[in-house]
């Protein structure tokens, strides 16, 4: 993909709707598809900082990956109980049930 004079083949740079900060000191939650052909991870933080990012961890099967910046106490969201939800919260999803649900719809025909 090509953004004015800069090449951004095999890039992420991070949108506030495609991450999760799950520690203090920098690990994330994203989807596998988002990072997976990634040479270069930048995460950008609403207050403007920037940071490099190392994928960690990843399940290409269910579509989520653990990315790692160096920092400290960086703002986090802490895991809700999904048993607890109801019409109208918001709610952050990452990865895909769609594999699992297709094989179940394939193996029920």
């Amino acid at each position: 993909m090509q953004f004015g004079t800069t090449d951004l083949s095999g890039c992420f740079r991070s949108r506030p709707e495609s991450l999760l900060i799950v520690t203090e000191d920098g690990y994330i939650l994203t989807n596998n598809h988002v990072v997976d052909t990634a040479t270069d991870i930048n995460i950008a933080l609403p207050d403007k900082r920037e940071f490099k990012g190392k994928v960690v961890g990843s399940d290409p099967k269910t579509d989520v990956a653990v990315v790692k910046i160096s920092a400290t106490g960086l703002p986090t969201l802490a895991f809700g109980d999904s048993q607890k939800l109801q019409v109208g919260d918001y709610v952050f999803a990452i990865g895909d049930r769609l594999p699992r649900l297709r094989t179940e719809l394939r193996t029920q025909s």
